[in-house]
């Protein structure tokens, strides 16, 4: 089972008591310099009460220990209950990573981002967008440099840092600033979102399609269109012929139908993705024949595409050519090459003419495509290639990577090449273990290019105020099937919760234990003093001391043991919390919290604590101190020494 420390558990004790007892040392030489200044002064109660300080140190350091021990645990128990208290808050900003998560969401992406936005529509304040969350393979698998190792990979919109929650000592900003790289570094947002609008409404789309070798091959070709809505999602459709079928003979012009998934409007075709198989290699290739190489051209060509509505019955035709800003060809088991488009591409036989078509061709080995599927994508974007991104220091050792490192992250396959952007501590919403993060719309990009289908969304977080987004938690559990949750309510329960309730009780109960020191401490320490000296008490005033000067004399001597008492506390108090506060605040699990809990020391709460606890003492005081010398004043003189 768990053991304790022994050390961490007598440690404050101990400490407190040893500074207590060093700071004691002190009150001997305080007293003579205070007695050597009030002597300066002609009145009473000052020099009075110094000199009494000096002549019993002893006795004067009993009643100063008591207010030490009182304001060094109570300001200690305040500062480390504010240093838990915030810990425990960035913990759960950290492992959240955003204000609002919502996972295990049901359906098919194109229709849980259309649920998302529906739920959320009550609550325009908060932006959730679709991030990637799931455990991947980094590394080479033939021992190379960067040993293949289980990640975490983090992909989300890193354009967007101040999004993402967690304490770091560099800003999220600086930290993600190399992320954003889409291809040239072009900026995304709604006014530059890549690829062929399409008009609201649209159902399915038609077109003429005709994929081909050259020379030419028997074969058959598959394709299918990539569709993102508003929310960056991004779907995949199969294209069919008039009798259902996906399969399309080479070098034959087909027209085709693709059913679109539903999205978010607007929506956007920003992808065509074309699977080749050859039956055999051309005649002019074949043992036998003159050609000496087996290299050749394979081609896609997508023409005359028309946009359908079917509830209003209208068609709108669309020029696909902005789809093919890059191209890139995938053979199996190889890393993507990059393919040439438009005007520059060789049109496969019986392709349509014209500048609006989508061309696309790739110059390979057509062996290649005998033995399994190539795959010919045209995309809307400028070549992404390698996807930056920062790893944390387990992520980095267990991949034996630095910096600058380039490695194969297996998201699909082939896998998408990666780039060590800087090693950081930890990642919002992985503050442990080995995590990569990268950027959400980079991966998606890479991934297209590398010829991967998936959506790449595993989660949604979202951002807003504290009230929208409880506003919006109500109505995503109403609406969606998911599970959803909030840093707001994981706060309040880091803090609340029947587990977390212990450490504040306890701090609460050493502070209240500390006035109760105080009180009866004080209480017998003044008792005791006019005690001790009702005698010399009693001949002052039969010398014409009044009794109201006595008490002010012993009161101010113990006041200011109270006022030493309170300093040196104080400074034990802030020297305990820095040294111990930090080391003694650990996670829900019983770890080192991450991030590294900060020091807090309240000003205004320390100092309305001491000022209480003196306050209190100086009462407790003034009362007995009253009540004493009022009963010790007659019968003395008649008792003389035997009392």
């Amino acid at each position: 089972g768990p053991r304790l420390d022994p050390v961490l558990v007598a440690g404050p004790a101990v400490v407190t008591l040893g500074a207590a007892v060093i700071a004691l040392r002190l009150v001997g030489p305080l007293g003579r310099l205070g007695d050597a200044l009030a002597r300066r002064t002609r009145s009473f109660v000052g020099p009075m009460a110094a000199w009494q300080v000096a002549r019993r140190p002893e006795a004067a350091a009993g009643t100063c220990l008591v207010i030490v021990l009182a304001v060094a645990t109570a300001t200690f128990g305040q500062s480390f209950q504010a240093t838990w208290r915030l810990s425990q808050l960035e913990q759960v900003d950290l492992a959240a990573g955003t204000d609002l998560r919502v996972t295990e969401l049901a359906g098919e992406p194109g229709t849980s981002s259309q649920a998302v936005t529906d739920a959320l529509a009550a609550t325009p304040g908060v932006d959730l967008r679709p991030v990637v969350d799931r455990s991947v393979r980094l590394g080479h698998t033939d021992g190379s440099t960067g040993a293949l190792t289980a990640v975490r990979l983090l992909g989300v919109d890193t354009a967007a840092p101040q999004d993402l929650r967690g304490r770091t000592g560099t800003p999220w900003s600086d930290l993600l600033a190399t992320l954003p790289e889409r291809g040239v570094r072009e900026p995304l947002d709604a006014a530059t979102r890549v690829g062929v609008p399409l008009p609201e409404g649209t159902d399915r789309l038609s077109l003429d399609a005709v994929a081909g070798t050259v020379p030419s091959a028997p074969g058959t070709a598959t394709l299918a269109v990539a569709v993102e809505d508003a929310r960056g999602v991004r779907t995949w459709a199969t294209a069919r012929d008039g009798l259902g079928g996906g399969d399309v003979w080479l070098d034959t012009p087909t027209r085709l139908e693709v059913a679109l998934p539903p999205g978010v409007e607007p929506r956007r075709l920003v992808a065509v993705q074309s699977l080749l198989t050859l039956e055999g290699l051309p005649p002019e290739m074949t043992p036998g024949s003159t050609a000496g190489s087996t290299t050749g051209d394979l081609g896609l060509s997508v023409s005359g595409v028309l946009a359908h509505d079917d509830d209003t019955g209208t068609q709108t035709a669309l020029s696909p050519a902005a789809a093919a800003r890059s191209g890139s060809v995938t053979t199996l088991g190889s890393d993507p090459l990059t393919a040439r488009t438009g005007q520059d591409a060789n049109a496969p036989s019986g392709a349509a003419p014209g500048d609006d078509a989508l061309r696309l061709d790739a110059r390979l080995d057509l062996t290649d495509a005998t033995q399994g599927p190539v795959r010919l994508t045209a995309a809307a974007w400028p070549t992404q290639g390698v996807v930056p991104a920062v790893l944390t220091p387990a992520a980095a050792r267990q991949g034996d990577v630095e910096p600058g490192d380039v490695l194969p992250l297996r998201v699909g396959s082939p896998p998408v090449q990666l780039r060590v952007e800087a090693v950081v501590p930890y990642l919002p919403g992985a503050p442990r273990g080995a995590a990569v993060m990268v950027d959400r719309e980079a991966l998606q990009r890479a991934a297209t290019e590398s010829g991967m289908r998936d959506p790449l969304v595993d989660a949604w977080w979202g951002t807003g105020t504290d009230a929208d987004v409880e506003a919006a938690a109500v109505a995503l559990r109403q609406e969606v099937d998911a599970t959803v949750v909030t840093r707001g309510a994981e706060r309040v329960r880091a803090l609340e919760g029947p587990l977390r309730a212990a450490v504040p009780a306890a701090l609460t109960l050493v502070v209240g234990t500390a006035g109760l020191l105080v009180l009866v401490g004080m209480g017998a320490a003044a008792t005791a003093t006019v005690r001790s000296r009702r005698l010399e008490l009693a001949r002052l005033q039969a010398l014409g001391l009044s009794r109201a000067a006595a008490v002010r004399s012993v009161l101010a001597e113990n006041l200011v043991l109270v006022v030493l008492g309170a300093g040196a506390g104080l400074l034990i108090g802030y020297g305990l919390a820095a040294l111990l506060g930090p080391l003694l605040t650990v996670s829900p699990d019983g770890l080192a919290p991450v991030p590294g809990p900060l020091l807090v020391w309240p000003w205004p709460v320390q100092g309305a604590v001491v000022a209480a606890l003196v306050t209190t003492a100086g009462a407790a005081v003034a009362l007995l101190v009253a009540t004493g010398v009022r009963r010790a004043s007659g019968a003395l003189l008649r008792l003389g020494d035997d009392r």
